[in-house]
């Protein structure tokens, strides 16, 4: 038995109703004026086989997104044509992800330096007992320590021009350490200038260009497995021949070991 279809009639009745209507000028784009449907409709479908996306579609004629698409249901595209909007609408995706990356990424940059301008903001000019317990904590960090044959000098070695000037003002205004006693030590990759490097340091540590200040060309355990571009200056060592001082400084270091093993453990 055959049943008709109820809606078909609706249906009809829809589609002639709706075939002169307007597209609502609210969802125009800018610039863009009320098309009828029998005027938009034709450019839709013209605007997708030249390959164009439903977005673009929409800017250019200011049709709804929902409507292009009813319109274009029936359309078919070649397979050359559906390649084409595929590689074009991936490449798109791709370029927002770069470009919600790098937002990301300005956006983390930026909560990171105003993490560090807060915290940097909590450090204030250091008093003597805190320049003395800075300075023996990065001595014990990256100072010599072991007594040898060759005799027990201070030696602190790093390619970090701020912390060769902390320990500066360690061995000065802490331990008294006079002038003439300082030897600097550069090591310097092949290749690189050695009297730049030995000018750079000079003037990092504030001592007069002497050859108390004395280059090597060769690779220090610190800069080794680094790039020379990452050490333009090499390597300063900074040296004090003086065995009482020496003690002393063993003698801070090993007051922090003690301290820190008194700390309460927390399991």
């Amino acid at each position: 038995m055959h049943f008709e279809n109820p809606f078909a009639g609706i249906a009809q009745v829809v589609e002639h109703a709706t075939e002169n209507r307007s597209v609502p000028s609210a969802s125009l784009g800018p610039g863009t004026t009320a098309l009828h449907k029998g005027e938009a409709k034709p450019r839709v479908v013209q605007y997708r086989l030249a390959g164009r996306s439903y977005n673009e579609i929409h800017h250019l004629l200011g049709v709804p997104k929902s409507t292009i698409a009813l319109w274009l249901k029936d359309v078919a595209l070649s397979d050359e044509l559906r390649r084409r909007l595929y590689d074009r609408s991936r490449s798109a995706g791709t370029q927002a992800l770069i470009a919600r990356n790098q937002r990301q990424t300005v956006l983390a940059q930026r909560r990171a330096e105003t993490g560090k301008a807060e915290a940097a903001s909590a450090i204030s000019a250091l008093s003597p007992r805190e320049l003395l317990l800075v300075g023996s904590a990065l001595y014990w960090a990256e100072g010599r320590r072991q007594e040898g044959r060759n005799g027990n000098r201070l030696s602190f070695c790093n390619t970090d021009p701020f912390a060769i000037r902390l320990m500066m003002r360690f061995f000065r205004e802490v331990m008294g350490v006079p002038e003439s006693r300082f030897r600097i030590h550069v090591m310097v990759h092949p290749g690189l200038d050695v009297n730049a490097a030995r000018r750079y340091w000079a003037e990092v540590t504030s001592l007069p260009l002497t050859p108390a200040i004395k280059a090597f060309v060769g690779l220090s355990r610190a800069s080794r497995g680094k790039s020379p571009r990452r050490l333009p200056y090499g390597t300063c060592h900074v040296c004090v021949g003086d065995v009482t001082k020496f003690h002393q400084v063993m003698g801070w270091v090993r007051g922090l070991q003690q301290v820190s093993i008194a700390l309460p453990h927390r399991s």
